[in-house]
């Protein structure tokens, strides 16, 4: 997830709270269904008023990007990327290999296996 995601919705909360706090009321009560819907309801709903349908759109695809994103490097660069429609797609800036985490390498052969297997159902039938 990347930092300006996270520091977002932290400073979302903070604004939260210290309203709640600044009117003298009890933190708790914000994670009663009736604040929860006026809070995100209404911010969604203030939002999707203030543009287009396609606009909305875009935002739900720019949310699931921004929460769902792999982080840059510090200098901008961009170190992996991947395509999630993909069965496995799935690109890297270093060199894995050189590493001790082997996770991208056995997500490699677990799908590789997978797809074999799927290959071998479908020659079966």
């Amino acid at each position: 997830m990347d930092p300006a995601t996270i520091i977002g919705l932290v400073m979302a909360l903070v604004a939260i709270v210290a309203m709640i706090t600044l009117e003298g009321g009890n933190i708790g009560a914000i994670f009663l269904p009736a604040p929860l819907i006026l809070v995100f309801g209404g911010s969604i709903g203030a939002a999707m008023a203030g543009g287009l349908l396609s606009d909305a759109k875009a935002a739900a695809v720019a949310l699931k990007r921004a929460l769902l994103s792999k982080p840059a490097s510090p200098d901008g660069t961009v170190e992996a990327v991947e395509e999630p429609e993909r069965r496995f797609a799935v690109g890297v800036l270093w060199h894995p290999e050189a590493g001790e985490d082997l996770a991208l390498f056995r997500a490699l052969v677990e799908e590789a296996r997978a797809y074999r297997e799927a290959r071998q159902a479908v020659r079966a039938s």
